[in-house]
């Protein structure tokens, strides 16, 4: 099965930027609109912000990130366009690069068909970006990433849903020499229907099927995953949701363009969450085997464990909370980035008033490679220190 689109860089860029203009200038006479700002910076303290075992050095860094958000809506249809920068000056004049957020979505609803279109821009630096590929190389790599996402839905009867989508991820990395670090392409399809069994339970069928292209042709693979899941709720606070499924994977590797080998394996996914809704604040607990793209030209295998709370203590104060252990292994290609990851991140919230909030957080963070002979298990110390401004919203919502 081979789907994925084929073109030169600049031409797929242009297509991803009409598609963002043509999002945002959708018609707006009689339309409602909304407008949010807001402005933050941020102060770390980052004692090795590679998560690397070799010797480095503790770093500190201003971050200044302005963000805007607009929303309009008719009764048939809505967008969405979202741009944010964020601004990285360290201590290490290595590590200053300036990221670009751009997202833009647009939704048609006409009796019981929607249509939506979703399209992202984004520049950014594996400082702040693929959680997943975290501490693995102990230099900073700029990545250029931009994805566009048509969806349908059709509503058949009052609990039957049923959805059709389509994306198409392109990925650049910048400077990546001697990093492993490997460009690729992304196509995927995928079909689903949803029923509501009941008022608390909804039953939901899923089918895949992905396309993975490295731009330099090392890599093939194919992906298709079957999955089918329940959700239930429990009470007014209370709900859970399930799903499981298999996998099967297609992968061809070129050694050189005339000598290639293949093979095929299969596997399992799974996600389970627990989730609390009050008005003072949420919990999720959530653990789940997924396959995901790696930036190495391959496939990982990844089961997590995560565990989220976010609490109002009053109108002033909040708090979040964030544990997450993550289990990676890769599927092609190279097991050397085989690995173990572990992430804690408190964070407290202070609202002066209605347009300042301050904030202050710590991430301790530890990987260790499968690999390694020994125990050596890296750690990091993150501290953050910030304020953010909330520019009076515009609306006419």
């Amino acid at each position: 099965m081979y789907f994925s689109v084929r073109s030169k860089s600049g031409y797929r860029l242009l297509l991803a930027s009409i598609a963002l203009c043509l999002l945002s200038v959708l018609p707006v006479h009689a339309a409602q609109y909304s407008v949010e700002s807001s402005v933050s910076a941020r102060a770390e303290y980052n004692d090795n912000i590679f998560l690397t075992e070799l010797p480095h050095d503790s770093v500190y860094g201003l971050i200044v990130i302005p963000e805007a958000r607009m929303v309009a809506r008719e009764a048939n249809w809505e967008t969405f366009l979202g741009a944010r920068l964020r601004s990285n000056n360290y201590s290490d004049d290595g590590l200053n690069s300036n990221d670009i957020y751009l997202d833009a979505s647009g939704s048609y609803s006409q009796e019981r068909n929607i249509f939506s279109l979703a399209g992202q821009y984004y520049r950014d630096s594996n400082l702040n970006a693929l959680r997943d590929d975290f501490g693995v190389i102990p230099r900073r790599i700029d990545r250029e990433l931009w994805s566009v996402t048509p969806e349908y839905q059709r509503l058949l009867t009052e609990r039957a849903v049923l959805a059709f989508s389509y994306s198409h991820v392109d990925v650049d990395y910048i400077d990546a020499d001697d990093t492993g670090y490997v460009p690729y392409d992304l196509d995927t399809v995928t079909g689903s229907i949803a029923y509501g069994l009941t008022e608390t339970d909804k039953l939901t069928f899923t089918l895949q099927a992905t396309d993975y292209q490295t731009k330099s042709e090392s890599l093939e693979y194919q992906l298709f995953i079957g999955r089918v899941g329940l959700e239930h709720e429990f009470s007014e606070l209370w709900s859970a949701d399930f799903s499981i499924g298999g996998s099967r994977r297609n992968a061809t590797v070129r050694a050189t363009p005339t000598e290639e080998s293949k093979f095929s394996d299969t596997g399992t996914v799974f996600d389970l969450g627990l989730t609390r809704e009050a008005e003072t604040g949420t919990f999720l607990g959530r653990i789940s085997r997924e396959n995901k793209p790696n930036s190495f030209g391959g496939l990982n295998v990844v089961d997590s464990l995560a565990l989220i709370l976010r609490q109002n203590i009053s109108e002033r104060w909040s708090y979040s909370i964030v544990a997450r252990y993550r289990d990676i292994e890769a599927v092609a290609l190279d097991r050397t980035t085989d690995r173990e990851v572990i992430i804690f991140e408190p964070k407290l919230f202070y609202a002066i008033d209605r347009f300042w909030t301050a904030e202050a957080s710590y991430r301790y963070s530890q990987r260790q490679f499968k690999s390694d002979t020994d125990d050596t298990a890296p750690d990091s110390n993150r501290v953050y220190i910030g304020m953010t401004y909330n520019f009076p919203d515009i609306t006419t919502f």
